[in-house]
């Protein structure tokens, strides 16, 4: 997440020095506003990755517990459950 901020912030700081003050500033400005789209374009594609790779998660912790309290009860119910007294 640190590496989008700071391509992002580098992507402004290009636009803030290619602010046109002649004709040829023009053609700068232009580039750098394409440069900061495709970081842009870049951070989004990779939120959505992140977002995809991490969709399972809840799915995985369910499945986790419903194993856990499955393999609890057969344990509770193969051995003994009464207390000796």
């Amino acid at each position: 997440m640190a590496d989008h901020v700071e391509r992002l912030s580098d992507a402004t700081v290009e636009l803030e020095s290619a602010a046109p003050t002649g004709t040829n500033d023009v053609g700068q400005a232009r580039g750098a506003r394409e440069h900061g789209l495709r970081i842009a374009g870049q951070a989004i594609l990779d939120l959505l990755a992140a977002q995809r790779d991490l969709a399972p998660a809840p799915t995985t912790e369910i499945q986790s517990c419903a194993t856990l309290l499955t393999t609890s009860a057969a344990l509770t119910f193969g051995m003994d459950a009464t207390p000796a007294i």
